[in-house]
């Protein structure tokens, strides 16, 4: 079972320290704040078409919710899977890595997940805030804590079934478990169609790994490269497509130099967009650390979403098919909103 962290106290500390305050002054505060709440949970509907149909399933209006929750989300994943759900009308705000749907973009921030502050994340008066592990800093969730903001700590998952069990405790927060299934459900299924897809068949795959290998780089800038290899999710979506990760020998995110990415006989790096930064191929292939790889073996290099290939969301079947296609095409780019 996944473990999460959970941080409550009742929310009449806060008129307890809040002394300035009149009795009836705060009374009022809440009758406001509980109407805010209620006029706030409403559907603001989803742009993306891979999660129409999850969403009109699980439409916000067929919840059971007596008084619903202001939720603020702190993880890409976390609120991809609430937009999945069907309960983004509970979204007051996010934080910078919620990039999908597209609709997410109309939401305030609170900052990155691992910056947050105090300030800007109760001026949204939340009920609670869903963040992933490693969210912070530490000071900043006692806090919210001690100010009377549930915080609950989610595990980032690492595999299929840590995807799962995390919606799974999403679904149990926002009181959509049926969802919560149908979701994982149709993850389940796209995974499985991936697998018997005619051109992901055994044969294909093996001769696409014989004649292109890919690699998955995290970052590459004037410091080197840092490449990732198990327990990461782009070592994840090349298993689903029965591929070797070149870099399998490590855990996690690590360093290589350009001679290891030369020696690993490498035909085609992927890199997530945020650390593109706009440069188009040509500009990064001629990046000191990339310069004789691409001399090499050419300027293969795949741009893609970076919350989808890194975040493990329920995109992932997705992710897999768009990596798939990209071996069979190399010399193309793929855009960002896939």
């Amino acid at each position: 079972m996944q473990r999460f962290k959970c941080f409550s106290i009742k929310h009449w500390f806060l008129a307890c320290t809040l002394s300035a305050f009149s009795v009836s002054a705060f009374t009022g505060l809440l009758t406001v704040s509980s109407s805010a709440s209620a006029n706030s949970f409403t559907n603001t509907g989803i742009v993306d078409t891979h999660l129409e149909s999850t969403a009109a399933q699980a439409s916000p209006t067929d919840n059971k919710y007596e008084v619903p929750k202001r939720i603020v989300s702190a993880g890409g994943s976390i609120t991809e899977i609430i937009y999945a759900l069907g309960a983004q009308g509970a979204l007051v705000a996010t934080d910078t890595s919620s990039s999908f749907p597209h609709s997410v973009s109309d939401l305030p921030k609170v900052g990155y997940y691992r910056q947050l502050s105090a300030e800007g994340i109760l001026s949204f008066s939340p009920d609670t805030l869903l963040m992933l592990e490693g969210g912070g800093p530490d000071g900043v969730i006692q806090q919210l804590s001690r100010l009377g903001v549930e915080v609950i700590e989610l595990e980032q998952p690492r595999s299929i079934d840590g995807l799962y069990t995390l919606i799974r405790t999403i679904g149990n927060q926002l009181e959509r478990q049926p969802q919560a299934q149908a979701l994982i459900d149709k993850i389940d299924s796209e995974i499985s169609a991936l697998s018997a897809s005619p051109t992901n068949s055994q044969n294909t795959v093996k001769s696409l790994q014989t004649s292109i290998q890919p690699a998955f780089l995290m970052s590459v800038n004037e410091r080197g490269i840092m490449a990732a290899g198990t327990q990461t999710t782009p070592n994840l979506i090349m298993q689903l497509l029965n591929i070797e990760n070149p870099f399998d020998q490590f855990k996690g995110f690590k360093p290589i130099s350009s001679e290891m990415l030369i020696g690993s006989n490498i035909d085609v790096l992927f890199l997530p967009s945020h650390q593109a930064q706009g440069r188009t191929q040509s500009q990064l292939c001629a990046m000191p650390a990339l310069k004789q790889w691409a001399a090499k073996k050419g300027c293969n290099i795949q741009i893609v979403d970076s919350l989808k290939f890194l975040g493990l969301t329920p995109r992932i079947a997705s992710a897999a098919s768009s990596m798939r296609e990209a071996l069979k095409t190399p010399h193309l780019i793929l855009g960002q909103s896939e």
